[in-house]
C-alpha cells in the first residue's frame, strides 16, 4: 500500500537536487583559483618549460601540484560545513515528516547536525564502498593529478607555455569547454551530487535506526522517467531492513530517495497516496516497470534499448520478475548474456535466442 511519506519524500528529493546544484556553483571558484595558479606559475618562468632543466621542472610540478592541492583542500573544507548543515536539515525534516504521519504519537529521537554527519562520514556509499573522505579526496588527487601531467606531458613533447596553458584551460572560442579543468567541473558536478545524496540517505537512515519502533524497513524509490538507470528501475518499490540494504547513491549522479516503512501498527494511514512520473500522476502502488509496461512501446525502447524492450513486452515475465532478473546478488547490473543463463526460456518466448 501507498505510504503517507511518499510525498514529502519526493518533495525533499527535489528540494535536495536544488541544494546540489546550489553547491556546484560554489565549486566555480575553485576553478577560477586554479586557473590563476597556473597563468601565474607559468608566469613566474624566465622562458618556456621545455628549456628548463629536469630538477627544475620537478621543482616546478612539485609547486604547482602543492598551489592547486591547496585550492581544493580550501573548497572542500567549506563543502564539508555544507554536507553537515544538509545532514542536520534531512533528519530533521524526516523526523517532522515522520511526526506528521503518525500525528505525533511518539516523541523521535533526532540526530544533531554533527552525529548526522558522523553517521555519513563512517557509513560506506553504496556505489563504491568508499567512505565520504575516501571518495571526496580521491576525486581532488585525481585531478591534481590530471593538472600535473598535462603539464609533465606538454614539456616532454616540445609545447610551448601558452599551448600548455592552453591545454588546461581551454580556449576562448570553444567556450573553455577544450581544456581539462571542463572535465574537472563535469567530474565535481558528479562528486558533489553523489556525496550530497549519500549524507541526505545516511541522516534518514540514522533517524530511522534510531526509532525503530516507529520505522520496520525502508523502500526505495526510484524517478519515473527515461533517464533512470537499469539499476535504480529495478530497486524501485523494493524493500529493505534497516541497516541491511542499498541506499542512494547507487550510482553516480543518482536521483534515487528512500521512504520509512512505518510499524504495522500504522497501516491505517497507507490509503490513496499517488506519486508523480513523467507523463503524470500514478498510484502510489506503481514500481518502475510497472509504470514502464503502460508507456508506448518507443519509451520502452528509449528507456531499456531495443533488446530488454522486446524481452520486456514478449518474454511473458510480469514487472516485478523482469527487475529481478535485471540485478546481481549484490544488486550489481546484469549483462543480456547474464540474464538469459538466468532465464533462456523469456529469451526464447521474446524470440531472442541466444547464439
Amino acid at each position: 500500500m501507498p505510504s503517507p511519506l511518499f510525498d514529502p519524500a519526493v518533495r525533499r528529493q527535489v528540494l535536495l537536487e536544488r541544494i546540489k546544484s546550489g553547491q556546484i556553483r560554489g565549486f566555480n571558484a575553485l576553478f577560477r583559483e586554479i586557473e590563476k595558479a597556473v597563468r601565474g606559475a607559468f608566469g613566474n618562468l624566465d622562458g618556456d618549460l621545455t628549456e628548463t632543466t629536469r630538477r627544475a621542472l620537478v621543482r616546478f610540478l612539485k609547486g604547482i601540484e602543492k598551489d592547486i592541492s591547496r585550492e581544493y583542500a580550501r573548497q572542500l573544507k567549506l563543502y564539508r560545513k555544507d554536507l553537515e548543515q544538509t545532514a542536520g536539515l534531512y533528519a530533521a525534516a524526516e523526523a517532522g515528516d515522520l511526526e506528521k504521519a503518525i500525528a505525533g504519537a511518539v516523541t523521535l529521537k533526532v540526530p544533531a547536525a554533527k552525529k548526522a554527519i558522523a553517521g555519513a562520514v563512517a557509513r560506506p556509499m553504496s556505489h563504491s564502498g568508499e567512505t565520504l573522505d575516501e571518495f571526496l579526496n580521491g576525486f581532488a588527487g585525481k585531478e591534481v593529478a590530471r593538472v600535473r601531467d598535462t603539464i609533465r606531458r606538454g614539456s616532454v613533447n616540445g609545447l610551448t607555455n601558452q599551448e600548455i596553458i592552453r591545454s588546461i584551460v581551454g580556449t576562448k572560442a570553444r567556450k573553455y569547454k577544450d581544456g581539462i579543468l571542463a572535465t574537472s567541473r563535469r567530474n565535481a558536478d558528479a562528486v558533489v551530487r553523489s556525496a550530497t545524496q549519500h549524507v541526505a540517505s545516511s541522516a534518514r537512515q540514522d533517524l530511522w535506526e534510531a526509532n525503530a519502533d516507529v520505522v520496520q524497513a525502508y523502500e526505495w524509490v526510484s524517478t519515473l522517467d527515461r533517464k533512470t538507470t537499469q539499476l535504480c528501475k529495478s530497486l524501485d518499490g523494493r524493500e529493505f531492513e534497516l541497516g541491511k540494504g542499498p541506499t542512494p547513491p547507487i550510482h553516480i549522479r543518482c536521483r534515487s530517495t528512500t521512504i520509512a516503512v512505518l510499524s504495522s501498527k500504522y497501516d491505517f494511514l497507507r490509503q490513496g497516496r499517488t506519486r508523480s512520473a513523467e507523463f503524470g500522476p500514478v498510484s502510489g502502488d506503481e514500481d518502475y516497470y510497472g509504470w514502464l509496461k503502460r508507456q508506448p512501446k518507443s519509451v520502452q525502447i528509449e528507456a531499456l534499448g531495443p533488446t530488454r524492450a522486446k524481452l520486456f513486452r514478449d518474454g511473458g515475465l510480469t514487472p516485478e520478475e523482469f527487475g529481478k532478473l535485471n540485478l546481481g546478488r549484490n544488486f550489481e547490473p546484469l549483462t543480456l548474456d547474464e540474464m538469459r543463463g538466468l532465464d533462456p526460456e523469456a529469451f526464447e518466448r521474446a524470440g531472442l535466442p541466444g547464439d
